[in-house]
């Protein structure tokens, strides 16, 4: 599950990133397989990561604060993203989120090593 989870990211970060290159179709293309791709192993791959490492009587607590936070988190997200975008310049967004969706996989990598 964690190397799928670092994928995850990985291929997120990666597909963000190209977002903030010039757009033709083959970034364009690009972009959107490594975003869809990275969200499809992330989606099923966290909640289920988080439930293998809680103890059984604390399961439903645990994924429910999960699943808060990631309804917050795209509350917030888009929220953000817009003032980068306005405020700073049009790839903003997208350089700040491939950061720190590449950091993300490089630190469960290294806890993956660890473990």
């Amino acid at each position: 599950i964690s190397t799928l989870v670092s994928t995850g990211f990985g291929l997120l970060g990666l597909g963000l990133a190209v977002l903030a290159a010039p757009l033709t179709n083959l970034t364009m293309i690009t972009s959107i397989l490594g975003i869809a791709i990275g969200f499809g192993l992330l989606t099923p791959s966290l909640p289920a990561l988080l439930s293998m490492n809680v103890a059984p009587q604390r399961k439903g607590l645990a994924l429910g604060i999960f699943q808060s936070a990631s309804t917050l988190a795209r509350i917030i997200a888009p929220l953000l993203a817009g003032l980068a975008y306005q405020e700073l310049f049009y790839a903003a967004p997208f350089i700040f989120t491939a950061a720190l969706g590449l950091a993300v996989m490089v630190f469960s990598a290294l806890w993956k090593l660890r473990n």
